[in-house]
């Protein structure tokens, strides 16, 4: 005997069903999920789009330029994150944290390299 289930989203403002998606999004680091047809789903981008433009984007996968490739890079990094007294001088040794490195990369990124 062979059963079919249907699953039928409903929009979780107003309980309509038509054209009806999931929409995921973050606040204070809680992830929610809400199903939304197409009217709510475009009042919602318009009501997120003055917030987004403002904001910053958390990049998930850094990429390969967010660690340091060398020795050089790495001592290049600590040196601007003590003179800028982000880290004491006794933080020789160790892994470098990902928010420092970040940082300096968004720095010298802004300036051109210069700072």
């Amino acid at each position: 005997m062979a059963q079919h289930v249907t699953m039928r989203l409903t929009d979780d403002l107003d309980g309509s069903e038509d054209d009806v998606q999931t929409v995921p999004f973050t606040h204070k680091r809680v992830q929610y999920f809400i199903d939304l047809g197409r009217q709510n789903r475009d009042e919602f981008d318009v009501l997120m789009a003055r917030y987004v433009r403002a904001a910053r984007r958390h990049r998930r996968n850094p990429g390969p330029y967010s660690r340091p490739r060398s020795r050089e890079d790495s001592r290049k990094i600590r040196q601007w994150l003590m003179d800028n007294h982000y880290i004491s001088p006794a933080a020789k040794l160790g892994r470098l944290k990902e928010q420092h490195i970040q940082l300096y990369e968004d720095t010298h990124s802004e300036t051109g390299g210069q700072k």
